[in-house]
């Protein structure tokens, strides 16, 4: 299998461009190897050069009825697209360039119904998709909105990896009453990896209530997980000194090396004038 996937990709990748992708019908008669070899090419070229041609290919991918590894496909590289651009903006690159408006117009409403696909996975792809674009330079805000709604509606019963995508795709969207009540809550999750990932967004948002909510959990969890609840306590600054109490019975407690670092840090900068 590797072998036919080989040749595959070496046949698509000496053809010329214009030749190298498909037509949908054509895309949908190929088999899942020669599938994979013509979506991982479309990796190798730059967004603002993608041609409509190709986003359709990524469209019938996303929306492929029987194959859930066709839809995790289509949508990860989507998202590498996405991720591309949504970088070098942040990074101020000359090469960034607004995703064509195909990607939101075309693809909104096939990845809207991925987010209710029975794969977590696909759900997971979907939904950090759909965070990028709502982000980008002209997206409409009723987009953030909505992929806001679906976040929060969804995290109660969404397995652990996606759950703690959700917590951290949430410092992306705005601090809204009911997206900082999740944010909170997930500190008690009863997965590690979502109570860390719930810390590591509070530090970066520090929404009201948030010291607050961190200091009972001081103590909690693995040392990666005290280590990122004392950090985020120290991301307050002064704002978190009436937490200084607990901070010091913490420490006192305390006797994983990392962790004691962490809060004696998070201690100094609460602290600080």
């Amino acid at each position: 299998m590797t072998h036919t996937l080989a040749f595959g990709l070496v046949l698509f990748l000496t053809q010329p461009l214009e030749l190298r992708i498909p037509t949908v019908a054509a895309y949908e008669a190929m088999d899942d190897f020669t599938q994979e070899a013509v979506l991982l090419r479309l990796t190798t070229i730059p967004p603002s050069e993608m041609p409509a041609s190709a986003f359709a290919l990524l469209e019938a991918g996303v929306s492929d009825p029987t194959s859930a590894e066709a839809r995790r496909r289509a949508v990860g590289i989507l998202g590498q697209i996405a991720l591309y651009e949504h970088s070098a903006r942040l990074q101020s690159q000359a090469q960034a360039r607004p995703l064509p408006a195909l990607v939101a117009q075309r693809l909104r409403e096939p990845l809207c119904r991925l987010l209710g696909d029975p794969d977590p996975k696909a759900r997971e792809l979907a939904m950090n998709l759909l965070v990028l674009l709502s982000v980008r330079p002209g997206a409409d805000v009723g987009d953030q909105e909505r992929i806001e709604s679906w976040m929060l509606a969804a995290f109660a019963t969404e397995q652990p990896n996606v759950k703690r995508q959700i917590v951290a795709r949430l410092k992306l969207l705005g601090n809204s009453g009911d997206a900082t009540t999740v944010l909170l809550g997930a500190l008690d999750d009863a997965d590690e990896a979502v109570m860390q990932q719930a810390a590591l967004t509070i530090a970066e948002r520090r929404p009201p209530g948030g010291a607050e909510a961190l200091a009972k959990v001081l103590g909690r969890g693995t040392s990666g997980v005290r280590a990122a609840v004392a950090d985020a306590i120290g991301a307050y600054g002064p704002d978190a000194s009436h937490q200084l109490p607990r901070m010091q019975a913490a420490l006192a407690k305390e006797s994983d090396p990392f962790t004691r670092s962490a809060l004696e840090r998070a201690i100094e900068r609460v602290r600080r004038p």
